[in-house]
């Protein structure tokens, strides 16, 4: 008989506080190393990078605007598989990131940023979250969650994901480098696919504070991508000309962007758009490009991971509403889902009582998104 969702979710509390032998980081990283380019990469405009968790060796990567809603699975030296994602929307993906899975962290999911907004005119964003899927399988889709700024439309091409507490946040991207620092609020998360929305139903994001990047130039501040080591202790930020990395305590995923970064050495290639940790702790970037340029920062000095346990940030009784879907690998039964919704009222763009996001308007500011191309620089 399958184990209950509650308690399956429960059990996986426990599974996720195991050491991970398979993860560690680094004390530093070296110079950028020579460009690879995988030839048969389709993803021409990589604007997300994730290192797989169950494939070791392998990254999954998408396109932005104009693109389609899948991933692409490539090692450094070849194309592994493309996985589409059905009944997902696709604007303008900017971001990805590897981490548990909400429903049960005992399991691994990709999140996916449709966050990118130039003009600044999207009433809401959204996050898909789907299985990692397995070689040649389906992508089955877990969540769609959609979040409001509460000081109304901003851009962002960062999303992060914490491996040990699920805390999702997000880096807005700006000229002069003044980036607000959101989080999800994680006990009001549920999926909104399929569900006919007002604003009252999409949670607001909770600014955690201001994250100020020097740089000489525009493209030096203006932030492309984020990403955690697969154990919490570090995380990375890029931009088209730098790559900053914090040291954060394991458990507190707010608490990073107070301190200095460590500035490396960025690779030269020229519009860098990704950037993720691999599971031995050595730095990718990508940028666009066909084919795709890929550049690793080798681990100088490697350390154990930190195996300390975290609270995880979803509860039993949010793993038994929202989530589903088989895992692309065979992993877990599917979880009931009823598309449940909030209804969380005030803030951001929201006008006098509730209000219904009609799919034509939402169609128009994606016209206005494709059309623009503002993203660069």
């Amino acid at each position: 008989m399958p184990t209950p969702a509650p308690l399956r979710a429960a059990c996986a509390l426990t599974l996720l506080a195991a050491p991970r032998a398979w993860a560690q980081s680094c004390e530093g990283w070296g110079a950028p190393e020579a460009t690879l380019l995988p030839a048969d990469v389709k993803t021409d405009e990589s604007s997300g990078l994730a290192a797989s968790r169950t494939r070791p060796g392998v990254f999954f990567t998408h396109d932005d605007s104009g693109g389609e809603a899948r991933v692409e699975a490539f090692t450094p030296a070849i194309e592994e598989d493309t996985n589409s994602i059905e009944d997902v929307t696709f604007i303008d993906w900017e971001d990805m990131a590897a981490a548990p899975c909400p429903d049960d962290p005992a399991l691994h999911c990709l999140y996916i940023g449709d966050i990118g907004d130039n003009l600044r005119l999207r009433p809401f964003i959204t996050v898909h979250v789907i299985r990692e899927p397995a070689r040649n399988a389906d992508a089955a889709h877990v969540a769609t969650w959609h979040l409001r700024y509460p000081e109304g439309p901003q851009d962002s091409e960062s999303l992060l994901v914490h491996p040990k507490t699920g805390q999702l946040t997000l880096i807005t991207k700006s000229e002069d480098g003044v980036c607000g620092v959101y989080d999800a609020p994680m006990g009001e998360l549920r999926d909104l696919s399929g569900v006919e929305l007002t604003t009252d139903d999409i949670p607001l994001l909770e600014r955690q504070g201001t994250l100020v990047i020097d740089g000489d130039s525009n493209s030096d501040r203006m932030t492309t991508g984020a990403a955690y080591t697969a154990d919490g202790t570090a995380l990375v930020v890029r931009t088209y000309g730098q790559v900053l990395v914090w040291r954060t305590p394991t458990c507190e995923p707010g608490a990073w962007f107070s301190g200095a970064p460590l500035q490396l050495i960025a690779p030269p290639d020229g519009q860098g758009e990704a950037v993720t940790f691999d599971l031995e702790g050595k730095l990718w970037t990508t940028s666009e490009g066909e084919p795709m340029p890929l550049t690793a920062l080798p681990c100088a000095g490697p350390i154990a991971a930190d195996t300390t346990a975290c609270d995880w940030r979803w509860t039993a009784d949010q793993a038994a509403d929202g989530g589903g879907g088989d895992g692309g690998g065979g992993e877990g039964e599917d979880d009931a889902d009823d598309g449940e919704d909030t209804d969380k009222g005030g803030g951001g763009c929201a006008t006098s009582g509730p209000r219904r996001l009609g799919l034509g308007a939402l169609i128009g500011a994606v016209a206005l998104l494709a059309g623009a191309r503002l993203r660069r620089r």
